[in-house]
This record gives C-alpha cells, sequence and structure tokens, in this order.
C-alpha cells in the first residue's frame, strides 16, 4: 500500500527537479509538496500506520539523532 503512494511522491520530486538517487529530508523546502500536499499526506500516514508504529518511528528517530549529536 505504500509503495504506490512512494511513487507517486518520488514522480512529482523528479519533476520538481529533484534528485531521484536521493531522498529528500521530508522537511520543508526539502520535500516538494505544497503545504496542501503535506497535511494530505500526513492524513494519510496516520491511516495507514497505527500511532504505536508512529510513537515507535519517532522514538528511534530521536534517539538516533541524540546519538549522531
Amino acid at each position: 500500500m505504500v509503495q504506490p503512494l512512494w511513487s507517486i511522491y518520488m514522480k512529482i520530486a523528479v519533476n520538481a527537479g529533484g534528485n531521484p538517487r536521493c531522498t529528500p529530508s521530508g522537511l520543508k523546502k526539502d520535500d516538494y509538496m505544497t503545504d496542501e500536499e503535506r497535511q494530505e499526506a500526513l492524513v494519510l500516514g496516520r491511516q495507514i500506520f497505527p500511532q504505536e508504529y508512529i510513537d515507535n518511528f519517532l522514538q528511534q528517530r530521536q534517539n538516533s539523532q541524540s546519538v549522531s549529536s
């Protein structure tokens, strides 16, 4: 289910001048999404992934950032 959405997103990113070999950071101004598209992606992500998965992902991301700092 996620792969088709990712494929669409990468096509948008490449069409906007992005590097197809580099994954965008997801930060605003580095993801080639409008604010409306970003909000829609958040809503879809919350529908696809359970809250526990999101919480675990964010915790792992926070842990990896503290190790690299």
